[in-house]
């Protein structure tokens, strides 16, 4: 018998970005990738929820259905 343990969490590798003010930069797997099998080839929907102070910022996770 095999059991899989799915996380509850979305884990994200996220990589350096770096912008100017005003300027914007799609979230694409270059930027940011989900790294657990268990979600391979679902689509998502990312959205910043905080906006950034000193060049940080909060990017959340949701599945997107299309």
């Amino acid at each position: 018998m095999w059991v899989d343990i799915i996380p509850q969490l979305i884990p994200l590798q996220v990589f350096n970005v770096s912008l100017k003010e005003g300027s914007t930069k799609a979230l694409t797997e270059e930027v940011i990738k989900v790294t657990n099998q268990h979600f391979a080839g679902l689509d998502f929907q990312y959205f910043v929820s905080e906006p950034h102070i000193m060049a940080t910022s909060s990017i959340h996770a949701s599945q997107g259905y299309t």
